[in-house]
């Protein structure tokens, strides 16, 4: 498949450019949206388009962010009527939703694709580290609440690199963005390979396009499979370290299960893939595709579809935002208020030499002046 990628704010402009630099997509297939250039590499400014010329970046500020891209869409600053090209099976968004201009544009663009232009679209979001300030909680939860149920979803925790990265927060978000990449590499079918049991253009394309949550995941195998328990425990593993916020409940649409596995480990694959079913739940469709390529790593990978929406864990989310939010001081400062009613001691008023300003103003020394010359001239 050939994706149109819209990267929206500067989180979703960094994993965009990774995915060209990686080249997994071509850079005439990204568009990179921002309220500001200043996040863009200039080699990359002439794939972006600055919503607005007044206002430079949102300051976390979603409703400022929808405001921009609204009025970017109606005056033809932002053409998403002829963004897609015919090669173009799918938009893929690609934002955070930490920030205001990607978590509040996003949603706008996406449901501007999917009901004006008709297009399939799929929006993929970093969620940050979930434990941030109070303000980047709420955009979480409001990016939320504004996604539709009639395109696919997939939101990545940051956080599920900290334990990799020795807790460097930068670096999580690194491997956060190469995740990304290694998911939507998956998605395209690039390494797909002509073999004996092969998932075909029309099942990818299916997988990618079952609407609701959906989850994409990838390991490489460094070992020989011996058994079908070690098999399992290569499923098991990849669900357990699985980046994807967990879906509260079990029920998968489709799951497509790629691996590329020496013909000795082949022999001992569980094609019921009974790990992945007890987790994620009984897909209507499964399809597999087995194959061995020298080129690529021995690796296995998944495409889970048309899950349930992680309603707990966004609730879970949201009682930190509660919490945080509870803890900011949000009390008007009563500094100003109380300063004007201290007062001096009035006693102290036998050591003030004027009774204002004013009064030294009105001192009128044009008198003196006059008998001062006067003095002079006899």
């Amino acid at each position: 498949m050939r994706f149109k990628i819209i990267a929206v704010g500067a989180a979703g402009g960094k994993c965009a450019i990774d995915l060209i630099e990686n080249n997994v997509v071509e850079k005439d297939d990204v568009l990179l949206i921002n309220s500001t250039i200043k996040d863009i590499p200039l080699a990359y400014r002439d794939n972006a388009i600055r919503l607005s010329d007044t206002v430079q970046g949102c300051g976390q500020e979603r409703a400022l962010a929808k405001q921009i891209c609204l009025e970017a869409i109606k005056s033809g600053r932002l053409n998403l009527d002829t963004v897609m090209d015919p090669v173009h099976d799918k938009a893929i968004i690609i934002t955070s939703t930490c920030g205001g201009t990607g978590s509040g544009a996003s949603v706008i663009i996406a449901d501007y694709l999917k009901k004006i232009v008709n297009v399939e679209v799929e929006v993929i979001s970093l969620v940050g580290f979930e434990d941030e300030s109070a303000r980047s909680l709420r955009n979480l939860i409001e990016f939320c609440q504004d996604l539709e149920d009639n395109y696919s979803i997939q939101l990545i925790r940051n956080s599920a690199f900290l334990s990799s990265t020795r807790g460097n927060r930068s670096a999580a978000e690194v491997e956060a963005n190469k995740e990304v990449v290694r998911r939507i590499k998956v998605m395209t079918g690039v390494m797909l390979r002509d073999s004996v049991q092969n998932i075909d253009n029309t099942d990818i394309v299916k997988l990618n396009n079952t609407t609701g949550y959906k989850t994409v995941e990838y390991k490489e195998v460094t070992d020989k499979i011996r058994n079908v328990e070690q098999f399992n425990s290569i499923l098991t593993d990849m669900l357990d370290n699985s980046a994807m916020i967990e879906p509260n409940a079990s029920g998968v649409g489709r799951l497509g299960v790629i691996m590329n596995l020496q013909t000795t480990s082949q022999a001992f694959i569980d094609r019921s893939f009974e790990v992945l079913k007890e987790r994620l739940g009984v897909p209507y469709e499964v399809y597999t595709h087995l194959e061995y390529c020298e080129d690529l790593p021995e690796f296995v990978a998944f495409i889970a579809s048309g899950m349930k929406m992680p309603a707990k864990e966004i609730q879970n989310i949201y009682d930190k935002y509660t919490e945080l939010s509870n803890a900011v001081n949000k009390n008007k400062d009563e500094f100003f208020s109380n300063i004007k009613e201290l007062r001096g001691n009035e006693n102290d008023a036998m050591f003030d030499s004027f009774d204002s300003v004013e009064t030294v103003k009105k001192v009128d020394t044009s008198a003196a002046k006059d008998a001062f010359f006067k003095a002079y001239e006899n």
